[in-house]
C-alpha cells in the first residue's frame, strides 16, 4: 500500500513528530510504502526521515505565490507517485494536497486536524472556512487526533460524517525515568512555543503563587521565542524570581528537561492532543494540565487537571502535585508511564492507522 503524506513543512513540531514515527514504524512492519511531501523545505525531520530510508520530497514552494506553486509541483508528483492513499496534515496541506491529490485523479485522500483551535490569524481562520465547505465533497475521510479536535471541527462546520478519531503514538523505549536527578517535587517544567494559545503568562503568574509558598521552587520555561518574549522576563522580575526562573529556546530533544523535571505544568488555552504531555509521562514525571484539549483523557488520574484556569487555581494544582511527589515519587512516575505505555503506543496507534487505510481502500470512505 503507498500512501503519500503532504505536509506544509517539517521542522520540529507535534503533528511531523507525529508523522514522522508513523512512516518510520509502518516501514518497520511492512504495513504501507510511505512516502512524505513537504511543500516547503525539508527540514529536521525530513533529514531523519531520509536517514531512516523514507522517500521525502520537498517543494521548495516559498513567497506570495507559494500556493500555487506548490500546486503546479505536487500534481505531476503524486502522478509519477502512483499513491493508493494521499494524507494531507494541517490546514494548508488539506487544501493544497487535496486540490493536488484530486487533479492527478491519484489515490484515496485523507484529510488530518490537528488542533482544537485554529486561533486568531484572519488569514488561518479564512482558510478554515474554506475547508469547512470543501469538507463535505473533497477528502475521503477525515482524521482527527482526538475527540476534542473532532467536536471543535464539527463546530466550525466540517463534515462530521467523514471524520474517525486515532490518536497520537509514541516510541515508548525511547523515554525512560531518569532516577537521581529530581528535587523533591520542587522542579516546575513548561515546554512549548511561545503562543497566545499556549498560555505561558499563566505559567509565570502561577509560578509566583506557588514560590512564596514554597521556597524550594525551581521554574524552567523553554520554546521556540520564549527566550526572547520581554514580557516573561519583566514579570518575572516583578515577582522578584530571576534566580528561580529559567527562559530558553526550542529543545530539539525534549528528553533532557524532562529527566530534572519533578512535575510538568500545560497551561493551553487550546489544545488537540497535546505530545508533551505523554512525552513527559513517559520520562515518569507528573502532570498539571489546564482541561485543554485531550488532556483530561491523557492526564487521567495520574496528575491534576485544572478545570477553572485561573493563577490561584493552577498554582494550588501545582502545590498539591507537589506534595504528591514528595511523599512517593516512585509509584506516580510508574502509573504516569504506564498509562501511556497502555494508551498511546505507538505500534499499537500505527496498527489502528494502517487497518484505517485499509477500510478505507475495501469500503470507499465518504
Amino acid at each position: 500500500m503507498r500512501v503519500v503524506h503532504v505536509i506544509g513543512s517539517l521542522g520540529v513540531g507535534g503533528a511531523e513528530r507525529m508523522l514522522e514515527r508513523l512512516c518510520v514504524r509502518h516501514r518497520q512492519d511492512g504495513r504501507s510504502d510511505p512516502c512524505v511531501v513537504s511543500l516547503t523545505d525539508a527540514g529536521p525531520i525530513g533529514v531523519r526521515l531520509r536517514a531512516q530510508g523514507i522517500e521525502t520530497h520537498a517543494l521548495g514552494a516559498e513567497g506570495p505565490a507559494a500556493a500555487l506553486v506548490a500546486l503546479a509541483r505536487l500534481v505531476p508528483l503524486l502522478r509519477r507517485l502512483r499513491p493508493d492513499i494521499v494524507q494531507t496534515w494541517l490546514y494548508h496541506a488539506d487544501l493544497i494536497g487535496g486540490i493536488a491529490a484530486r487533479l492527478s485523479g491519484r489515490g484515496k485522500l485523507v484529510w488530518n486536524l490537528r488542533c482544537s483551535d485554529p486561533g486568531a490569524n484572519p488569514r488561518t481562520r479564512a482558510l478554515v472556512r474554506v475547508n469547512a465547505v470543501l469538507s463535505r465533497a473533497l477528502p475521503d475521510a477525515i482524521l482527527c487526533c482526538g475527540e476534542e479536535a473532532r467536536r471543535a471541527h464539527v463546530a466550525l462546520g466540517y463534515d462530521p460524517r467523514r471524520m474517525t478519531v486515532l490518536p497520537n503514538g509514541f516510541e515508548v523505549g525511547h523515554f525512560q525515568p531518569v532516577s537521581g536527578r529530581h528535587s523533591g517535587g520542587h522542579r516546575f517544567v513548561a515546554i512549548g512555543r511561545d503562543d497566545p494559545l499556549k498560555n505561558f503568562a499563566l505559567f509565570v503568574e502561577a509560578a509566583g503563587i506557588v514560590a512564596a509558598r514554597d521556597p524550594a521552587a525551581r521554574f524552567v520555561l523553554l520554546g521556540r521565542g520564549v527566550a526572547d518574549n520581554p514580557d516573561y522576563r519583566r514579570r518575572i522580575a516583578a515577582l522578584g524570581l530571576v534566580d528561580r526562573f529559567t527562559l530558553g529556546d526550542q529543545v530539539d530533544d525534549v528528553r533532557q528537561p524532562l529527566a530534572e523535571a519533578d512535575i510538568f505544568c500545560s497551561t493551553s488555552r487550546h489544545e488537540g492532543f497535546p505530545n508533551v504531555l505523554c512525552e513527559a509521562m513517559l520520562m515518569g514525571v507528573p502532570c498539571v494540565a489546564t482541561d485543554a484539549g485531550d488532556s483530561a483523557l491523557i492526564v487521567g488520574d495520574t496528575g491534576r487537571i485544572v478545570r477553572e484556569a485561573g493563577a490561584a487555581t493552577f498554582a494550588e494544582a501545582m502545590l498539591a502535585l507537589s506534595r504528591d511527589v514528595a511523599r512517593d515519587r516512585a509509584a506516580m512516575a510508574a502509573a504516569a508511564r504506564q498509562r501511556i505505555v497502555a494508551h498511546f503506543e505507538i505500534g499499537a496507534v500505527a496498527e489502528r492507522y494502517a487497518g484505517f487505510y485499509d477500510a478505507l481502500l475495501r469500503d470507499g470512505g465518504r
